[in-house]
């Protein structure tokens, strides 16, 4: 945590936590890459005040404070949940963003959004809000897939991307919110997540977007209830070449 009042200003900031969350709000908050490995019951939240990229942050430091490379934001805890903000610029999502089973949260409040990486979580709920554009592409997939388990598949998570001001949403990236299948036993798979893509003022772009319920191993049990997609814009709503809802 940090005290009321004070920012952290570098190039990188590489945030390491082996079972304590991580939250850094201040809205003074001012580097160019953050990076996070967090373990155990490790959630993380940050707060930037204008551009800033999850990227890689190098290997640094001399003796004991030689911490290693961190790429991307990964928390591997039960549940925990990682949130990233950007104030007034633009957030890129340049490596990936992984949780166990927690929620993604990334929030550009006045700026854009660039998924240039995956972003998964498993059972997860994937929310990405722009002040403007949202894009994402061929290797920005977002996957909030159920797990797979012999006793019994989990659902799906829910997708929201949002725009609340103007600017498109362009996606060259997939969306994948299946249930997770149940891979022995009787038990029915898992549902589906919803998918939801709003663009206050503009255009959408889709690339293939599945929201399929998980398989079942045996009777009597059934595939999972496939999942709703939802689209809505103020102007046209149309899908790249060769892909599929």
């Amino acid at each position: 945590t940090q005290q009321a009042g004070t920012a952290i200003t570098a190039g990188n900031l590489k945030l390491i936590s082996t079972g304590g969350d991580v939250t850094l709000n201040n809205t003074g908050n001012n580097v160019a890459i953050v990076a996070a490995a967090l373990t155990g019951a490790s959630s993380l939240s940050y707060v930037d005040a204008n551009a800033l990229s999850i990227g890689t942050v190098a290997a640094a430091g001399t003796g004991a404070a030689n911490l290693a490379q961190v790429i991307g934001i990964v928390a591997t805890g039960a549940d925990a949940t990682v949130s990233v903000t950007s104030l007034t610029a633009t957030l890129t999502v340049d490596d990936v963003v992984t949780t166990n089973s927690g929620d993604v949260t990334l929030l550009a409040t006045a700026g854009a959004i660039v998924v240039d990486a995956d972003i998964t979580t498993t059972d997860g709920k994937a929310t990405l809000t722009a002040g403007t554009t949202i894009d994402s592409t061929a290797n920005g997939n977002i996957i909030t897939t159920g797990k797979n388990d012999a006793v019994q598949g989990t659902d799906g998570g829910e997708v929201l991307l949002r725009s609340t001001g103007a600017g498109a949403i362009t996606l060259l990236g997939n969306i994948t919110a299946n249930g997770g299948n149940t891979t022995a036993g009787a038990n029915n798979g898992g549902a589906a997540g919803v998918v939801t893509i709003l663009n206050a003022s503009g255009l959408i772009v889709v690339d293939d977007i599945t929201a399929t319920g998980g398989t079942a191993f045996g009777a009597p049990g059934v595939a999972g209830a496939n999942g709703t997609v939802q689209l809505s814009a103020t102007s046209t709503i149309t899908q790249q070449a060769g892909t599929a809802i």
